[in-house]
């Protein structure tokens, strides 16, 4: 598998935004914090990526990803 964010790239850029591995982990997949020690050992997906360039870029936090989320989790339910 291919990651467009090199392991040195991600690590700097969860040091930059104050995330450890697995709380960068949980915020961007809500699964494991294994995946954000896979992704300092191997590089972020591109979906991670871009939230972490997104977040570096325009200021925006982990509370707002958090929102956003819950946000999103809203309107999906009541879609459905």
């Amino acid at each position: 598998m291919s990651y467009p964010m090199s392991r040195e790239a991600y690590r700097k850029a969860i040091k930059q935004l104050n995330l450890t591995q697995e709380e960068a982990a949980l915020l961007f997949n809500g699964k494991s914090a294994r995946s954000g020690r896979r992704w300092a050992l191997h590089g972020a997906p591109y979906h991670v990526a871009l939230i972490l360039l997104l977040m570096e870029n325009f200021g925006i936090t982990a509370d707002d990803i958090e929102m956003l989320t819950e946000r999103l989790h809203k309107r999906l339910a009541s879609a459905g």
